[in-house]
């Protein structure tokens, strides 16, 4: 995990039991649920001043109203918004929400899921379900570990949880290559890795190259969240 320090957390829904429901899933976490709302709009006056790191978390039930990227820069620090949605509500999301978002990810998601999705937006990147594409533009995120300006677009995942040697069969990933999956799904940069692993930065490279050929995908933020839908724990830093 990207440090184990709080994150200030605001719970947002228009739905009491929502609200109960979301701080039930973070109690054992590291985010620090400090305000629950019934509003966006007030979700970042509940932020503790001189917040480092924020996390808005939303059960999105159509009545939490809207907020902006703007507003969430006036937040102050590091502010994040999550969204939990049902996916037939995809449509109803207002667009402001939708660019301001970091991560817009199915409300059935479990515990585990959910915390290893918010580490890889703490590292920058961001994470969205599958089908809400065309409603969806994030901002482009710097993506960890490159150095030559590259970013990555957000990713979407499918439910299949596999043992780590059945990855190894199927996909021909070598140990060292699920090493490094694994540290990608704590959304770890290259030069962290390499200092975990012990190995070269071009090495770190060279097996991240080909992680993300043998499953089939695109980028670091597919990698990683294939990781987390098929089970593989992220390694801790």
């Amino acid at each position: 995990m990207l440090g184990e320090h709080k994150i200030s957390t605001v719970v947002v829904s228009s739905n009491p039991l929502s609200r109960e429901g979301l701080k039930a899933m973070l109690r054992a976490t590291r985010y620090d649920v400090v305000e629950e709302a019934a509003e966006l709009q007030a979700a970042t006056q509940h932020l503790p001043e001189g917040t480092e790191r924020g996390l808005i978390l939303v059960a999105f039930g159509g009545r939490e109203g809207e907020i902006s990227s703007v507003d969430l820069r006036r937040a102050g620090g590091e502010t994040k918004l999550v969204l939990l949605i049902n996916r037939d509500d995809c449509a109803a999301i207002p667009g402001n929400l939708c660019e301001a978002a970091s991560a817009i990810v199915d409300q059935n998601v479990s515990v585990e899921t959910l915390s290893q999705i918010l580490e890889l937006i703490f590292s920058g990147l961001t994470v969205q379900m599958p089908g809400i594409s065309a409603r969806w533009t994030p901002r482009a995120q710097a993506t960890p570990g490159h150095s030559d300006g590259h970013t990555e677009a957000s990713a979407g995942w499918n439910s299949n949880v596999s043992s780590n040697e059945q990855i190894i069969s199927v996909h021909k990933l070598s140990p060292r290559e699920l090493d490094v999956l694994k540290h990608l799904a704590g959304g770890a940069s290259n030069k962290i890795i390499a200092r975990a692993c012990d190995l070269a930065e071009a090495t770190v490279k060279i097996h991240v190259k080909n992680v993300l050929r043998k499953l089939k995908t695109q980028n670091r933020t597919q990698a990683a969240l294939w990781a987390i839908e098929h089970g593989i724990r992220a390694q801790s830093l």
